[in-house]
């Protein structure tokens, strides 16, 4: 049960499709869907769950930028693909996370936003405004081994901080924020990684195949 809305059209997607600027993909109960990105590395979108593609590599200043919205939860497996002037940015109804590139989990079931750090870093604000730089900005680096909970309060907190121009306070107000992953969580999220991680080498050694394939018979390229 996964599909895919655009312009308010909705319709059923099979296994190959590719996800264009204003997508929204969905999954229902007992569904899940595993999106590539680059070949080299996945999203895996949970039951229940949905990603929607407001950006895909929107040229910007200093390179470009993939932005994306999460409801439910969202597991990426993105290392070594954002990075170099390309960067991935995310938003919830109450949180905005941007990376450049490692293993997270965005979990986001209306009411407050976790985001779990398993490799590498992200950094990550509450949504006290519609301008990505101005968030980005004010985001705290949550490194691996940590998680930061966001709720509406604290968006109301945060907001009431920036107003202010009180920059320490915010500071230390976001800081406390941030807490160690419990062992079960790693346990928890591990297990899922170890799939993906499957997943990608699988499809590595699949496109090797097929670049023998076409380095043996050319035509073979231009018949798929």
């Amino acid at each position: 049960d996964v599909y895919v809305k655009n312009q308010g059209k909705s319709k059923g997607i099979e296994v190959g499709y590719v996800l264009k600027k204003g997508d929204i993909l969905y999954t229902g109960k007992d569904s899940e869907c595993y999106i590539s990105v680059k070949n080299s590395g996945y999203i895996k979108v949970e039951e229940k769950s949905s990603i929607s593609f407001d950006e895909i590599d929107k040229v910007v200043k200093d390179g470009s930028k993939d932005s994306v919205r999460v409801v439910g939860s969202v597991i990426f497996s993105v290392k070594g693909i954002f990075g170099g002037g390309k960067s991935l940015n995310i938003r919830t109804g109450n949180a905005f996370a941007t990376v450049r590139g490692t293993e997270f989990v965005v979990e986001f079931p209306r009411e407050k936003t976790t985001v779990y750090v398993l490799e590498g870093s992200v950094y990550v604000a509450p949504l006290f405004s519609d301008n990505e730089e101005e968030l980005a900005k004010k985001s705290i680096l949550v490194k691996e081994g940590e998680k930061i909970e966001i709720s509406e309060i604290d968006v109301i907190n945060s907001t009431s901080f920036i107003k202010e121009g009180d920059e320490e306070g915010y500071g230390v107000f976001l800081s406390k924020k941030k807490k160690s992953l419990l062992a079960s969580e790693k346990e928890r999220f591990n297990k899922r990684m170890k799939i993906l991680r499957e997943l990608q080498k699988k499809r590595l050694k699949e496109l090797e195949e097929k670049k023998k394939e076409y380095l043996k018979d050319p035509s073979k390229l231009f018949e798929e």
